[in-house]
């Protein structure tokens, strides 16, 4: 039974972003689709790329802002550290390059994009396919749990699609890892188009 449709990112140094926007219906399932000219950060500049630009920056921006507030959760984060003395001390020079149009998001970033969007988000790696997936939740403790695709992740995708969440449980979203580099959108099938 498909739960999900895989839709691509661009793979411009921002795809976390953009995947995590497309998984979240923040912009249209369409948005790259059409080929690299209608990617936000190639030129020529539109209207439409620049309103898309405005979006990630400002999710980058909370990403940043994020992380160095919450930088006792981050302290044993080796991206956003640095050794001095022998032991690891939080930078916010580091957290801060993530401002940057092109620095690619990693644990942190996704953990303070489910932040800013209120949902939670589950990574899944498509070189391993395991059943154990990241999961980065809303007010953690933690930036990141390995949690079951079988026990947890799809039963929850199953009431979600079935507008059957529980009370207090948030939308997931589910973006897709290539192993190396690249971050793309799992969009959620509806029922009625599941066979």
């Amino acid at each position: 039974m498909a739960l999900l449709i895989f839709t691509r990112a661009p793979p411009d140094g921002a795809c976390a972003y953009w995947a995590a926007r497309l998984a979240a219906a923040l912009v249209p399932a369409d948005s790259f689709e059409r080929g690299k000219a209608y990617w936000p950060l190639r030129k020529p500049d539109s209207v439409l790329k620049t309103a898309l630009c405005k979006s990630m920056r400002a999710d980058r921006q909370y990403v940043v802002n994020f992380t160095i507030e919450q930088r006792e959760l981050m302290r044993d984060e080796p991206s956003l550290t640095e050794r001095v003395r022998g032991r690891r001390v939080f930078s916010a020079t580091k957290a801060s390059w993530h401002a940057q149009d092109k620095v690619w998001a990693e644990d942190p970033q996704l953990r303070a994009l489910a932040e800013r969007h209120s949902i939670d988000i589950v990574s899944i790696n498509s070189q391993l396919l395991a059943d154990k997936v990241n999961y980065y939740e809303v007010g953690s403790s933690v930036i990141c749990v390995p949690k079951s695709w079988r026990a947890y992740v799809v039963p929850r995708l199953l009431r979600q699609r079935n507008r059957a969440l529980a009370k207090r449980e948030r939308q997931l979203l589910v973006l897709i890892y290539n192993g190396v580099n690249h971050f793309d959108a799992a969009l959620p099938m509806s029922a009625g188009a599941i066979s």
